[in-house]
This record gives C-alpha cells, sequence and structure tokens, in this order.
C-alpha cells in the first residue's frame, strides 16, 4: 500500500486514482504544516510499504521527510522535487523561496538515503490553465520517474 501526501490534486491524485493508496490532504484533514497532523500521518501509514512525499508547503516536505525517517525507518520514502532546483534564478523570482526550500528537500533526501524524483512542469489541470505555453510532460510520465 502507497501513503501520498497531496493526493487530491494534480500528480498527487493521478497516483491516488490509480493506484492502492491511503491520501492525506489538507481537504481531509492533514496539512502537513501542523505537527498533530504530521503525527497522525505517521501513525496511520504505518503498515504502508511506500510513502509519496507529494504536497508542497514551504519547507514541510524536507521536516516531513526528516520525521518520517525517525518515525517508520522500515518505509520506503520518495519525495517529489523540481527541475527548478538545476537553474539560476534572479533575485526576486517568484520561485526563489520554492527554489529554496525543494534544494533543501533534495540534500535531506541525499543525506538520508532517501528517494528524490525531479521533473520540470506536468500536464496537470492547474499548469495547463494558469501556464498553457510552456513544455509538460504527461502525468502519466512524472508517476513513470516517480515509481522508477
Amino acid at each position: 500500500m502507497i501513503a501520498i501526501t497531496g493526493h487530491t490534486s494534480g500528480i498527487g491524485k493521478f497516483i491516488y486514482d490509480n493506484y492502492d493508496c491511503i491520501g492525506f490532504s489538507r481537504s481531509n484533514g492533514y496539512d502537513i504544516s501542523k505537527n498533530n497532523d504530521r503525527m497522525r500521518m505517521y501513525e496511520e501509514c504505518k503498515e504502508c510499504d511506500t510513502f509519496i512525499n507529494c504536497a508542497y508547503c514551504d519547507n514541510y516536505q524536507s521536516v516531513l521527510l526528516r520525521e518520517l525517517i525517525l518515525y517508520n525507518q522500515k518505509i520506503d520514502i520518495i519525495s517529489v522535487g523540481s527541475d527548478v532546483t538545476n537553474y539560476d534564478l534572479p533575485e526576486g523570482h517568484r520561485l526563489e523561496k520554492y527554489k529554496e526550500n525543494k534544494l533543501d528537500l533534495k540534500y535531506k533526501c541525499k543525506l538520508f538515503g532517501t528517494k528524490y524524483r525531479t521533473f520540470g512542469y506536468v500536464a496537470t489541470e492547474r499548469i495547463l490553465r494558469d501556464r498553457p505555453n510552456v513544455q509538460t510532460i504527461s502525468l502519466e510520465e512524472a508517476v513513470r520517474i516517480i515509481f522508477d
């Protein structure tokens, strides 16, 4: 069984809808920025084989990763990063904080020996609506990268 954060939209929803999953999102009472919600999440996923750290919320993907390793050392953790970590951004760019948080996640994954998967824009509803002119990969391709 797979546990996944951010299961109600985008990549997380695609995985949730197509695999045997339990999902954790703000919409069902799990906010990864809240300690009590994360603790409940760790308890509820202790029988899962895989945890997909997909939901972005400031630096809480890194917090979740560190705590989950301490709580359940047997689970296979896959963190979803971003290709933005491979690019220089001008100071003050709207993605500067996002990049900083994803770089921290990338570093922590390397430090703890967990999986970090990265790609560019994915053809989710939000990206197709808000950024129709950017090059994207399909949801299926993103999921293939995540599970490889």
